[in-house]
């Protein structure tokens, strides 16, 4: 807990060297540091009691994102390292790069998903046209 306070101390002071909000958030890594730096402790807190004060799925999800952020932090640190920050600046590059082509991907996959959630609607579990693997007809239209 020592280094959690220690790190939103830190995250405090560089959003005041910044002074402004768009100034401090425009990077990714700043964003980054503002999920786990909120998590983590919430986590932590509404754990210690016997009965959790958040529902253990919701609590399971968000030490999911809480750890996933995490491991970006690592990466974040990566960057301190001449023998790994090639990687890292490499790897932040190519997302930007083929970002268009992503945009791209989305939108045939929505073009062929929605006609087929549509399709699906009117239609029993037993004639269904698109297998209901999550509750959220999103994640079922991208898969499908």
């Amino acid at each position: 807990m020592v280094f959690q306070v220690y790190q939103i101390y830190h995250e405090a002071v560089q959003f005041k060297a910044k002074k402004d909000f768009k100034g401090h958030f425009s990077s990714m890594w700043n964003a980054n540091d503002t999920i786990w730096l909120t998590l983590c402790p919430v986590i932590i807190v509404t754990s210690i009691p016997s009965q959790t004060w958040i529902n253990i799925d919701n609590l399971a999800s968000m030490a999911a994102f809480a750890t996933f952020s995490m491991f970006v932090k690592v990466l974040d640190w990566m960057r301190l390292f001449d023998k790994t920050s090639f990687y890292i600046h490499l790897i932040k590059q190519t997302g930007k790069d083929i970002a268009a082509f992503l945009g791209l991907l989305f939108i045939s996959l929505m073009m062929f998903g929605v006609p087929m959630i549509m399709l699906n609607n009117s239609r029993t579990d037993e004639t269904a046209l698109v297998d209901q693997k999550f509750s959220f007809w999103i994640p079922n239209m991208l898969i499908n």
